[in-house]
């Protein structure tokens, strides 16, 4: 369970979906106090024991809750790639090739990697 100060900005938490939550924040307009937000949560669930991949932006003037959703969402995605990148680096050669091995072999065979993954 994770706690909030009485002082923070955040509005609300929202799931969307799965594992997706949304962060609502009042008053935030500039990208420099959602990255430090977004390194607090973050830090919050690393002391918790849970990984997470965060990212986000503030509202742009004029931009529907759609609009804004769909680009945090290819944030996200761009992340996550980058997260799972670099934990493809850190493995030992053998384990690296076998990763892209089965990896190649899913992509020929068809089968949905998400399906599979369940």
């Amino acid at each position: 369970r994770l706690s909030r100060p009485k002082d923070d900005i955040a509005e609300g938490v929202v799931r969307v979906g799965g594992d997706e939550f949304v962060v609502l924040l009042r008053g935030v307009s500039d990208q420099s106090t959602v990255d430090s937000i977004q390194s607090r949560i973050h830090q919050r669930l690393m002391n918790a024991g849970v990984s997470a991949s965060i990212g986000g932006r503030p509202h742009l003037p004029g931009e529907s809750a759609s609009d804004l959703l769909a680009a945090t969402d290819m944030l996200m995605l761009r992340i996550k790639r980058l997260h799972h990148k670099e934990r493809i680096d850190t493995l030992d050669p053998p384990r690296k090739i076998a990763y892209y091995l089965g990896r190649q072999l899913l992509r020929m065979s068809g089968v949905n990697r998400s399906a599979w993954m369940r």
